[in-house]
């Protein structure tokens, strides 16, 4: 029993310092940049910088990323085939042989892989070996082709390719691993909400004594809309100086009780936010008018359907629309007449 009793602390010890020893040093790692950048494209469309810091003189430096899609759609893509050079900027005069950039698992759909490495040029080995570095020195840039444009965050992990990972290695070639700190991307929403004024929108007459006339609009947004302000401008000067609601989300409507002075150049705006700040906005087309009556008659012949022509389906629009608008629910016989006269014959 005794002799097991040793045996296993030597086991726990033997296993204690083996997994001990197969951590990464804290002195070597490779840290990835984490920033905000803006969706767009160019040459490069965003660069990401990579750091490192070793404790020895190294030979080589292998870096083995995955890009992956983290939340919304962000994506950064490379081109390939690519050269070394064509990937990445180097940012010192170290470890200048260098193999070609190997993007055979990458596709530009998330999550994807490739691998980069730079080593020692055996011509000229003294310069181009990479002394220690107790601070994290700016090593390479890595350039992007594009951002995709919709807002969200990228993540930048190391990764396994091949049996291969992020490795240093010594200036005799023996493998080092290396502490990873991975890069976050942001990339922010800087699409605005797209917004459409559909009543009032021109020809429209907003009752104050028989209330409620209802405002509504369409707006859509590529990630969700978290606000819409309705302003008035009562004279068509373009101020919308007056805030008729400031509601939260996005209902489409809103049933207004229209107060103070009357108006016949009046005009809507309805202002939409996204969760982003981004801000989206229209104007209705044609003024309409605030007054005191209950319906507001149109001026005989009117084109209820605005198709040109005077019919006899005008005449029904125009009906239903003097039944709907009075108090009681009746219709004013004597001016349904005078728009049947004003249909057939073209005057009152």
């Amino acid at each position: 029993m005794k002799n097991c009793k040793v045996m296993l602390k030597f086991l726990l010890f033997f296993c204690g310092c083996s997994l001990a020893y197969a951590q990464p040093d804290p002195r070597d790692s490779i840290i990835l940049e984490s920033k905000t950048v803006s969706p767009g494209v160019g040459s490069p469309a965003t660069s990401v910088r990579v750091w490192i810091t070793n404790k020895d003189t190294l030979g080589a430096v292998s870096l083995l990323l995955q890009e992956k899609s983290l939340s919304g759609d962000a994506y950064m893509t490379l081109s390939w085939p690519r050269s070394f050079s064509g990937v990445v900027t180097t940012l010192t005069t170290t470890l200048t042989n260098y193999q070609t950039f190997f993007g055979g698992k990458y596709n530009s759909s998330s999550p994807d892989s490739f691998s980069l490495a730079g080593l020692f040029d055996p011509q000229n080995k003294l310069a181009t070996i990479e002394p220690p570095n107790t601070s994290r020195k700016a090593f390479w840039e890595i350039k992007f082709d594009s951002v995709r444009s919709n807002a969200g965050q990228i993540e930048l992990d190391t990764a396994r390719i091949f049996e291969n990972y992020s490795s240093f290695a010594g200036y005799k070639g023996t493998n080092v691993k290396v502490n990873f700190v991975k890069g976050i991307i942001t990339v922010p929403d800087i699409t605005p909400p797209s917004v459409t004024v559909t009543i009032p929108n021109g020809g429209e007459y907003a009752s104050k004594t028989c209330p409620p006339f209802t405002i509504e609009w369409n707006a859509t947004d590529n990630v969700g809309i978290t606000g819409v302000e309705i302003r008035l401008d009562r004279t068509n000067n373009g101020d919308f100086e007056e805030q008729i609601a400031n509601l939260s989300g996005n209902p489409g409507s809103y049933d207004w009780t229209p107060t103070g002075q009357n108006s016949t150049s009046a005009k809507i705006k309805v202002i939409a936010t996204d969760a982003a700040g981004n801000v989206g906005s229209d104007v209705s087309n044609g003024t309409f008018t605030i007054g005191n009556n209950c319906y507001q008659k149109p001026a005989v012949g009117f084109d209820a359907n605005k198709d040109g022509v005077l019919s006899l389906i005008d005449a029904v629009l125009l009906l239903s629309a003097v039944h709907a608008e009075t108090n009681d629910g009746t219709t004013n016989k004597e001016y349904i007449k005078s728009l049947l006269n004003a249909i057939f014959s073209g005057s009152p």
